[in-house]
């Protein structure tokens, strides 16, 4: 997204951030993500998931913030490096919902916690991990902030978003939700080191599930994002 020319964007969210410890997001059986899962995501473009089947009951899988776990609060201009994205993708979560009925439905993007967080789970996810290039401060990551935090509430809404190109796909939303995660990289990088939660650490390996590489390992932010409709969820991914 061509964040340079949007930064003027109305906050629209919070101020700052909540903390979230991470074992709140369940876990999954490695061949999807596992602990560190914002590493896993593949830096490239997501591949094609399958086809909604609302017939079958709903698969329960979630993400763990990888990199160590991640800091989970409200979305914070530029300043992002390269991202990754990987797209999962399963059952619709409402057993009963045909797609014109899911195309209609919304998600709270603001309340208590994150949408994604609580949430009943859905049936397809695009987790995305960036790295922050160097020289942002705190000034440049709360314009950054500020630009998702709009963003995310127009496309929950079924609007499109400033820089939209394809503004028809984000008509039907489709239960979207957008969860964003801050690395401790985030913290160092920006200058806010004394502001990271003292829990935010490695997390130790889960050799039974876990297959991981080092080289797609850590990253300053991750954006979750998840619904019942595949083109919805990479489409707005690519927001």
């Amino acid at each position: 997204m061509p964040v340079d020319a949007v930064e003027s964007v109305p906050s629209g969210g919070p101020g700052g951030f909540e903390a979230v410890p991470a074992d709140v997001v369940e876990s999954v059986p490695s061949g999807g993500p596992g602990a560190n899962a914002a590493a896993q995501a593949s830096r490239g473009t997501a591949a094609p998931a399958p086809a909604p089947n609302p017939a079958r009951t709903p698969s329960r899988r979630a993400v763990l913030l990888g990199g160590g776990g991640f800091a989970v609060g409200a979305a914070f201009g530029t300043a992002l490096g390269t991202p990754g994205t990987l797209l999962l993708g399963g059952d619709q979560s409402s057993p009963t919902a045909g797609p014109a009925f899911v195309g209609d439905r919304t998600e709270p993007w603001w309340g208590e916690h994150q949408p994604g967080v609580t949430t009943l789970p859905q049936g397809f996810l695009a987790l995305t991990a960036f790295d922050l290039e160097p020289g942002v401060d705190r000034e440049r990551l709360g314009r950054l902030m500020r630009i998702w935090t709009d963003d995310i509430a127009r496309l929950a809404e079924g609007r499109p978003s400033l820089t939209d190109t394809e503004p028809e796909l984000a008509a039907n939303p489709a239960r979207l939700t957008f969860t964003v995660g801050f690395g401790p990289g985030m913290f160092a990088k920006a200058g806010m080191e004394a502001e990271r939660p003292a829990w935010l650490a490695q997390l130790p390996p889960y050799p039974q599930i876990d297959q991981l590489e080092d080289a797609w390992n850590e990253g300053d932010l991750v954006m979750q994002v998840c619904g019942e409709d595949p083109n919805v969820v990479t489409h707005a991914a690519r927001q």
